[in-house]
């Protein structure tokens, strides 16, 4: 028989730990916000890029771990703190922001506002973020004064009448040999550079230094260009890409407005390349090659979003995205800085890249979009 005080005692003992685990446990969601705190502090926005005109806004959002701690965090514009949540402008400009929470503070991340935005056409399949439609990037590098390089192109143009074609999106790179080209430019030569372009005709699958060619015979340039777009096509696309570009010669300017929707765990660059068909200018030749003289040069590429032409920008300013997010790019280019002859035939390249397994960047995803046009997410 147990007696009434040990009872009461052992009753008591059961009441407090039983109390205690709860209140603990309370005490820790409220505290975390039903997360957890360990990890690094994170600014996020909704939107990079918005409309100048006082109403779109960027919506902010602090995360600590995986714990929203916006209410209890301190977000700043600059150096000043900012006090609010959410941004708009009336005016143009960058405008850059970062977040402390507990003495720690995020990293900055910039917000564009922007007149005049080109407008995104619907996603056709708006929770989709897999089966995106893949291209591949092929990069040539040539120059006018180069005897073999019409090899390369007579390579291409065979190449082009394969189904495989469809799938590829064609850079012109320029440089200077034996005269001047003037389809060279910084942005030029510095893809030429990061491709590892030594010798010419060249061309870079993907960026990808492993997937190089270069031959004087245009069959075999078409064949080696359709084994390594099929090898490329082998490991599909985690993002996909929808864009608009407006600009016309009054106002001197292309703007590009992209949206891109992650479906892969990785850190994301995207450059924008701006490009130039019809181009006459004449082209030293080999006899065993027929050309017209002088040349049309297409798919000549005039400038580039960044002064890293090759690899471009972070995506979104930041690395570690995650599938199910969608990022928000912006860029202008001054028509008469790039040396444009005919904004009609200009057209934009928008390409995505992420690290492969050796960490150096390759392209993921590439689109080409026509100037006053518009390319929609597309699935498989």
């Amino acid at each position: 028989m147990i007696h009434l005080s040990k009872y009461l005692y052992l009753t008591a003992i059961i009441v407090i730990v039983v109390f205690s685990a709860c209140s603990g446990n309370s005490n820790d969601e409220l505290e975390n916000g039903g997360g957890n705190e360990t990890g690094t502090l994170i600014l996020r926005t909704s939107a990079t890029v918005i409309e100048a005109n006082g109403q779109d806004a960027a919506v902010f959002t602090v995360m600590k771990g995986n714990s929203d701690v916006t209410d209890k965090a301190v977000i700043y514009k600059a150096s000043a703190v900012y006090g609010n949540t959410s941004f708009s402008s009336a005016t143009e400009g960058s405008f850059q922001f970062f977040a402390s929470y507990k003495g720690e503070i995020s990293d900055k991340i910039t917000v564009q506002a922007v007149s005049g935005i080109p407008s995104l056409p619907s996603d056709p399949s708006v929770s989709t973020f897999e089966g995106f439609k893949q291209r591949v990037l092929a990069v040539q590098g040539t120059s006018t004064g180069c005897a073999y390089c019409p090899y390369m192109i007579s390579g291409i143009n065979i190449f082009s009448e394969t189904e495989r074609a469809a799938s590829t999106v064609f850079v012109a790179v320029h440089t200077n040999i034996n005269e001047t080209d003037p389809m060279t430019n910084e942005a030029s030569l510095a893809i030429i550079s990061a491709a590892g372009m030594n010798s010419f005709p060249a061309m870079v699958i993907n960026m990808d230094k492993n997937m190089s060619i270069g031959s004087n015979y245009p069959q075999q340039i078409s064949n080696t260009i359709s084994t390594n777009v099929r090898l490329a096509l082998e490991d599909p696309a985690t993002c996909g890409v929808s864009a608009a570009v407006s600009g016309t010669e009054a106002s001197g300017k292309v703007k590009v407005q992209a949206k891109i929707k992650i479906g892969a765990n990785a850190d994301y660059r995207i450059a924008a390349w701006l490009l130039e068909d019809g181009i006459q200018h004449a082209q030293a030749n080999s006899t065993d090659v027929t050309l017209d003289s002088p040349m049309i040069h297409n798919k000549a590429l005039r400038d580039a979003n960044s002064t890293s032409p090759a690899a471009g920008v972070l995506l979104g300013g930041r690395t570690g995205w995650t599938k199910g997010e969608k990022a928000d790019f912006f860029c202008e280019f001054n028509i008469a800085q790039a040396g444009i002859n005919n904004l009609s035939k200009c057209h934009v390249v928008i390409v995505v890249s992420k690290p492969n397994s050796a960490n150096r960047f390759i392209v993921d995803n590439v689109i080409d979009c026509p100037i006053n046009g518009s390319v929609s997410f597309e699935y498989k």
